[in-house]
């Protein structure tokens, strides 16, 4: 069932594609995923999450964002919709509440991450960490915990960054945050990654990192690799829903190529 668009919609495939990405790249890839891996076989967990990554979640994100994009609503309000026209108990509306109230745990932690990321970054300009081992990394981390209304500040900076984003709306808000911050992580991590081969010992990280440990694969460990394959595409949580609410009729979900995503 066709329905008139009640808002704007992305301004191209690209556009779309970065903010997928700022939604799914995060604390779960950058931190969880290493140590992970780390601790379940190397690169036999990196094969497992790949085929994880093809065969489940990805099919889960093509229909996060196909009943998105039909509902064309919030995850609650296209869920009640589609439930309607399909004939299907109305309870199926709680759905959304459920992915709404996961978004808003999950917000009340990474916020506070954010706010320490925030209040590194004048740390890290005043030379602060030059030579900083790991006790004290973990006293300036205790010091700053220990400051209520210094982190209660870089909290509010950072929710009032974030309402500020989602206030201006697609265009005017989300896209051109994406467009300046993507490119920006990209570039910190190549560096972090030069960095870490400079420093680092990388034959051994290399050897790690292609030199498969199977016997370290257990049930856990392939649960583990399942729940990591969700938070990098970002299913489950309403995200793709809503952002699947954006995407223009004309726009192919499987046949999004990175060709249509590097063009306005």
């Amino acid at each position: 069932m066709e329905r008139a668009r009640i808002h704007e919609t992305w301004s191209s495939p690209r556009a779309f594609f970065l903010a997928a990405i700022g939604s799914a790249v995060g604390l779960g890839n950058i931190w969880r995923f290493p140590y992970l891996a780390g601790e379940n076989g190397g690169s036999a967990f990196v094969l497992v999450y790949v085929l994880s990554i093809l065969l489940v979640a990805t099919p889960m994100l093509t229909a996060e964002l196909l009943i998105g994009r039909r509902g064309g609503q919030s995850p609650v309000n296209t869920l009640r919709l589609l439930a309607r026209d399909e004939g299907c108990h109305p309870l199926w509306r709680f759905h959304g509440y459920w992915m709404l109230s996961i978004v808003v745990l999950g917000s009340s932690f990474f916020s506070v991450i954010s706010a320490w990321c925030l209040a590194y970054v004048p740390l890290a300009a005043s030379g602060s960490f030059s030579g900083v081992d790991g006790v004290a990394s973990e006293h300036l981390l205790a010091s700053l915990q220990a400051a209520p209304v210094r982190i209660i500040a870089w909290h509010g900076l950072f929710m009032g960054l974030t309402v500020w984003v989602v206030a201006g709306g697609i265009h005017r808000g989300l896209e051109r945050a994406v467009r300046f911050l993507m490119p920006t992580l990209f570039v910190l991590l190549v560096l972090l990654v030069g960095y870490a081969a400079v420093i680092g010992d990388l034959g051994a990280g290399l050897a790690f990192l292609f030199t498969p440990d199977f016997s370290r694969m257990n049930a856990e460990a392939i649960l583990n690799t399942l729940t990591q394959s969700f938070l990098s595409v970002s299913v489950g949580v309403g995200v793709m829903v809503t952002y699947g609410a954006y995407l223009p009729r004309g726009v192919s979900i499987p046949m999004l190529r990175f060709s249509e995503m590097m063009t306005y």
